[in-house]
């Protein structure tokens, strides 16, 4: 059923006239309103998004008692999973469970198993977990790549935690659109080492040829990094780089029940719950949680960016799915980049 909606919504542009480009934008947007109408009329679970984009929610309220935001917050969890599960099942998503990324962190004290998707503040889960194991260790550069490989299970462990019912499993998400800035900032912007390759193949198979500095540019425009996200084949392999993929083919969360799934938004209350849920000692917090945020100001300067303008509603449409199953609503820099034509 998302494919058909996506493909009804799919559109070429060729136009030449800069008229014909907006009423080519205005279609789209057009179409993108009654997709969404149309994934609720199929009855699909929708998030009450009562947080709305708001990045201060407190980490509960004093007056509230242990045993009332434990409970706040397994009715929070219980509603996210229900959102999954169910639009799991009416868009028809599953996967192979042979194929879940490799290098799940755990924890055999704890009886904890984590999926990271990166730019979703794992490296703060990552420090997180050390704490955990009350290893004392430089948290320098590099830290997570070298130490937690050790505490990274594949194979058959994998599968012994994985389907124990007496685990805990969870995952971190964020808004995806904004999770696609954070990743171009820290990985392209100013291109990583081991990066580099992946930079300028990007680069040649999607700059526009017209711009001035095309030839000089040692990483990719914000724009030349959507347009090949939604130009480029699916199964190539610079578009499957774990910065940028999405969530349903990192953590196939169709095929696996994870018992907490976190939201970057709600980060501070999310990982409380989670450190009480196990018996993780009081001292212990997600450090940083939330505070190296990406605003919505800059979130829109970045997607403003863009050219043509119509490829950032493409890359919606082909993150609908994710959207749909974590219950984000439809992203505010939308709106606003409709508004400006």
């Amino acid at each position: 059923m998302l494919r058909k909606i996506r493909r009804s919504i799919i559109i070429n542009y060729n136009a030449k006239d800069v008229g014909y480009g907006i009423l080519l934008l205005a279609v789209f947007i057009l179409f993108l309103v009654v997709s969404y109408n149309q994934l609720d009329a199929t009855g699909l679970v929708r998030l009450d998004w009562t947080l709305g984009r708001n990045r201060n929610v407190p980490v509960r309220s004093s007056e509230e008692s242990d045993d009332d935001f434990m409970e706040r917050m397994k009715q929070r969890m219980s509603e996210r999973r229900h959102i999954l599960h169910e639009n799991c099942k009416k868009l028809g998503l599953h996967h192979n469970r042979s194929k879940i990324r490799e290098g799940l962190i755990y924890s055999d004290e704890y009886q904890t198993i984590f999926c990271q998707i990166p730019k979703t503040g794992i490296t703060n889960w990552k420090r997180l977990f050390v704490d955990l194991m009350d290893i004392d260790i430089d948290f320098g550069h590099g830290f997570t790549g070298t130490y937690l490989k050790n505490y990274q299970v594949n194979g058959e462990k994998k599968n012994e935690r994985l389907f124990n019912p007496d685990w805990l499993k969870m995952t971190v998400v964020r808004e995806p659109l904004e999770r696609l800035v954070s990743a171009y900032r820290s990985k392209l912007e100013n291109v990583s080492t081991k990066l580099l390759k992946i930079a300028k193949r990007i680069q040649q198979l999607s700059a526009d040829r017209k711009d001035p500095d095309y030839k000089d540019r040692k990483s990719p425009s914000f724009s030349t990094f959507i347009n090949f996200l939604v130009n480029q084949h699916p199964d190539s392999i610079y578009v499957n780089n774990q910065h940028w993929m999405k969530y349903s083919e990192i953590c196939q969360p169709c095929d696996f029940d994870y018992d907490v799934i976190g939201h970057q938004e709600t980060i501070d209350e999310d990982s409380l719950y989670v450190l009480r849920l196990i018996g993780a000692p009081e001292k212990l917090s997600l450090k940083s949680a939330y505070r190296n945020k990406t605003d919505d100001d800059l979130v829109y300067r970045y997607y403003s960016t863009v050219r043509p303008r119509e490829r950032v509603f493409q890359l919606y449409n082909l993150l609908l799915e994710d959207y749909i199953l974590f219950g984000y609503p439809p992203p505010s820099v939308l709106d606003r980049l409709s508004k400006e034509q």
